[in-house]
């Protein structure tokens, strides 16, 4: 019943043109037939709760059926939110504004939000850092995010104005990385993405990937970002890939070498995103940005509906392409034989 209950509700908010637009990409790579493409897409959404986006970014229409069911898609991963996490208690971890006052040990930075002081302390506050990172506080995917310079020319006032205009009333003194990390890209803060279940009074990680920006101030996956797992050692040993599918075993503006990376302080970073989680009541699920800095590492934001999106990319999986539904499986339920359906 829930396939079915999930297969409408995808329908009725479904985007056809864009869905017709992957049967036919998944045409041109394959030479499938366009419709026999469209009838896959839409038994899919049914039997594994995918979404048109999770078939073509999975590359579904090249796994046999014993495979897609091990794939976390869109659907499973709703489910894993709707199970674990109180959605009320959600919406103070996901405002930036409430996570930074409750759990302020774990931010490691100074910052102000725009509702709460005056022209005069926000200018205090820039002529203080100089680098302010400036948030919406209700966007996703990095929208909104941006770095800006206090310069000799400045007009600080226009500058306030624009922020309140923009609604990017979280103000963030800029966060300074490991140097090491800076090197693979130095526009952007890489963060590693660090997923979490709480389990009693256990936290366990899921899943931990490092996240690169591309030049931009961002490293968001979906703001042209690319992204990569990490080995239990803190090792990377797979190439990058970008939203578009591009795969990179160095960084192409850095020349950095990303596979055979080792990430310094991995230990405190995971350590870090563990006690955070430990501390957060009724959500148990949750994907942590973590800065990792010279000697210590911080968290960034907490996203208590983690996208599934870096789970399962085929530049990641083993030749057997299976999926970490398994895995999350078994962390979640143990040795019952309940699952995620």
């Amino acid at each position: 019943m829930g396939n079915i209950n999930y297969l409408f509700k995808r329908i009725k908010s479904m985007n056809f043109s864009n869905m017709v637009d992957t049967a036919k990409q998944v045409h041109q790579e394959t030479g499938k037939n366009t419709a026999r493409i469209l009838f896959d897409i839409v038994y899919c959404g049914y039997k594994y709760m995918a979404g048109f986006v999770d078939y073509k970014v999975f590359k579904m229409y090249l796994l046999n059926k014993e495979q897609r069911a091990t794939y976390i898609t869109r659907g499973v991963n709703n489910n894993y939110v709707k199970l674990l996490n109180d959605p009320e208690a959600m919406k103070k971890v996901d405002n930036k504004l409430e996570f930074n006052k409750i759990y302020s040990e774990f931010i490691k930075r100074d910052w102000i939000s725009l509702t709460e002081v005056s022209y005069e302390e926000f200018e205090m506050f820039f002529k203080k850092h100089k680098d302010i990172i400036v948030k919406p506080v209700d966007e996703m995917c990095g929208k909104g995010v941006a770095k800006i310079t206090l310069k000799e020319d400045t007009d600080i006032k226009v500058v306030y104005d624009e922020l309140i205009k923009n609604n990017q009333i979280l103000i963030e003194e800029c966060v300074k990385q490991n140097n090491e990390i800076a090197k693979l890209n130095p526009s952007s803060v890489n963060t590693l993405r660090v997923v979490t279940l709480k389990k009693e009074n256990e936290v366990k990680v899921l899943f931990t990937a490092l996240r690169i920006g591309n030049g931009k101030s961002v490293d968001n996956f979906n703001n042209g970002g690319m992204f990569t797992v990490v080995n239990e050692d803190g090792t990377i040993t797979k190439p990058a890939i970008s939203k578009d599918g591009t795969v990179y075993t160095e960084h192409p503006l850095t020349h950095e070498k990303i596979v055979g990376f080792k990430l310094p302080n991995f230990d405190i970073a995971l350590d870090t995103a563990k006690k955070c989680a430990s501390q957060i009541e009724k959500v148990r699920y949750i994907g942590f940005d973590v800065v990792i800095t010279e000697d210590d590492a911080l968290i960034l934001e907490a996203n208590p509906f983690p996208g599934h999106d870096l789970y399962q990319s085929v530049a990641h999986l083993d030749e057997d392409l299976q999926g970490l539904k398994p895995r999350f499986d078994k962390e979640i339920f143990g040795n019952k034989k309940e699952e995620v359906k």
